[in-house]
């Protein structure tokens, strides 16, 4: 038998209500989130200390500078400033560089950024730090900062002299607020010109020292209490190792001003970054649809999985360049390597087609030097890469009287008074296949002419201190940098032997010259012609064995487009990213 249940008229209509409450509006937009796959994890979520790209990459979406390097034109465009900075030359030779901010920048509690604001990012910028960060060249050149007289938005920074970057790296101060990372209001009591003539001193202060140790307290590196910008998003979940989420701010102030460049283009909700050292679980990440873009996939990975249909319907396979480049160095304090002609016939006897054929899958550009391609300004495209020709190679060792003595296979010669053989290690960390696949044909193809080249593999730790300490005869390098006018200093300049990242131990007067020449000067064709020359020298004299600039190669599921593919890591704007229609 049923039973009639009764239910009470208000309470039907208590209910249709909460449905409707709980029921979202039929216009109203979903959520867009974007998950990217990353193979490792980031150190921290701070504008100035930072070790790792992913931390660097992420940082770009939470907090600005006064300007940026559009991502398109690679050339330097206007951020938090409303225009390029105007630059004047003093007659003792300092720099000014003049600013405005753009009047709708605020902060995320409402209150405008000002010129105030641009003078504590100077002061964050060139204080000293217990935690070991080095100023760059140029911030150690700021030695004054200066009020526009009637503009709260516009300020000077002055320099000490002219530097060949300096408009560039001025505007790439990043900016946060000084209410959250200086409550107290502490550097208040100091001006920049203050900081910049006592920085010893004040690295000693115990004030200075109790600041520095708040600002670099953890807490302000990943907890998303104490991380905040004016960029488009906020910092909501930190797991270096896992996952890490950013939000779309509701109300941010770039909204007002969105076609002043790709910066300005927030469309994504939620950015989620899974990190997944592991490529094939990645790549069944992706599959499933729990990843949207992978970047960095591996050449033969990447040719591959192009012939799987199921994969080719559902993504998009892109490439794009990167300001890198490959190489091999040769420690020039070895025996068999300080003499010329025998690195001219190793580099005859490398086969750099081979290698970007079958190892990069064709996904590089060889190269002469440490320019990649992109540069095409400053690339010196008269130079000819040095061919692989075994028989120009034993022309070289002929010259300097290598031959097979003891019948082995192996060339010998006297260096130093000793009887040697012309045997080198060749150095690479374990795990990286290419990088072994390198070693392989170089080893193939010197065996040919009587050089014996070892393949040395060793952990990424013991590979990094062998390198750093000048532990190797040959070893597989790798360069990144920014699309900034280049500063050879760091790796090529002899002051870097001992205090920088020439390990390899080259040493040249001309071009020490040239690239002091090049970071004092401005001049375009002055510094095109002294960037031809200087990779004219290294092609001579090689220190560096130049292999190709590679690839970035990614896979994008196709629910999205507007990609704003860039030569910049990480190689697209992923806060630009829509839904396809």
């Amino acid at each position: 038998m049923f039973h009639l249940i009764r239910i009470p008229f208000f309470a039907v209509v208590v209910c249709l209500l909460l449905f409707a409450c709980n029921t979202p509006p039929a216009n109203q937009p979903k959520e867009v989130t974007l998950h990217i796959r990353e193979t490792a994890g980031a150190s921290s979520i701070h504008p100035v200390l930072y070790s790792d790209e992913l931390s660097g990459n992420l940082s770009t979406y939470i907090f600005q500078t006064l300007t940026v390097i559009d991502f398109n034109t690679l050339e330097l465009s206007p951020l938090l400033a409303d225009s390029l900075p105007r630059v004047y030359k003093g007659e003792n030779g300092q720099m000014t560089y003049f600013y405005t901010i753009r009047k709708e920048a605020k902060w995320d509690n409402g209150q405008p950024i000002t010129a105030k604001d641009a003078e504590f990012a100077v002061k964050l910028n060139i204080i000293p730090n217990p935690e070991g960060y080095l100023l760059n060249s140029f911030n150690k050149t700021i030695v004054d900062f200066e009020y526009h007289p009637t503009d709260s938005t516009a300020f000077y920074i002055h320099t000490s002299g002219e530097y060949n970057s300096g408009e560039f790296l001025c505007g790439d101060i990043s900016f946060v607020p000084q209410y959250l990372y200086d409550s107290t209001n502490y550097l208040n009591q100091f001006t920049v010109q203050q900081i910049a003539a006592h920085h010893d001193s004040l690295a000693k202060d115990s004030g200075m020292i109790a600041f520095l140790n708040q600002v670099n307290d953890f807490e302000y590196k990943i907890n998303p209490k104490y991380i905040s910008g004016s960029g488009p998003y906020k910092l909501t979940k930190f797991n270096s190792e896992s996952r890490i989420e950013l939000t779309k701010k509701k109300d941010w102030w770039g909204n007002q001003v969105k076609n002043a460049g790709v910066e300005f283009e927030a469309n994504v909700d939620k950015i989620v970054i899974h990190i997944i050292p592991d490529e094939t679980t990645a790549l069944a990440a992706l599959k499933n649809g729990d990843i949207d873009l992978i970047r960095g996939v591996t050449p033969k990975e990447f040719s591959e999985i192009q012939k799987n249909e199921t994969f080719k319907d559902q993504f998009n396979f892109v490439t794009s360049e990167i300001l890198a480049y490959y190489a091999i160095g040769m420690n020039l304090n070895h025996p068999i390597l300080k003499i010329k002609n025998n690195r001219k016939a190793l580099a005859h006897l490398l086969d750099v087609d081979k290698i970007i054929d079958i190892v990069a899958y064709g996904y590089g550009e060889r190269i002469i030097g440490p320019l990649p391609l992109k540069y095409e300004k400053q690339y010196n495209k008269n130079i000819t890469p040095y061919p692989f020709d075994p028989e120009k190679a034993k022309h070289y060792l002929s010259i300097e009287g290598w031959k097979d003595l003891d019948g082995d296979g192996v060339l010998n010669n006297t260096l130093n008074g000793v009887k040697s053989k012309f045997e080198l290690d060749y150095l690479f960390n374990s795990g990286n296949e290419s990088r072994k696949m390198i070693g392989l044909i170089l080893k193939e193809e010197a065996a040919k002419v009587g050089v014996q080249i070892n393949l040395k593999e060793v952990e990424w730790s013991i590979f990094l201190e062998n390198t750093r300490n000048s532990n190797f005869d040959l070893c597989f390098t790798g360069k990144m940098f920014a699309p900034l006018p280049r500063n050879h200093e760091s790796i090529f300049h002899s002051r870097a032997i001992d205090n920088g990242s020439n390990y390899i131990g080259f040493r040249s007067e001309e071009a020490d010259q040239l690239i002091d020449s090049l970071n004092k000067t401005t001049d375009p064709s002055v510094r095109l012609a002294l960037n031809y020359r200087f990779q004219e020298i290294l092609h001579e004299e090689l220190p560096y064995l130049f292999l190709y600039a590679p690839l970035e190669r990614m896979i994008i599921s196709k629910r999205f487009t507007n990609y704003s593919l860039s030569s910049m890591r990480p190689g697209f704007w992923a806060p630009g990213f829509k839904l396809s229609e």
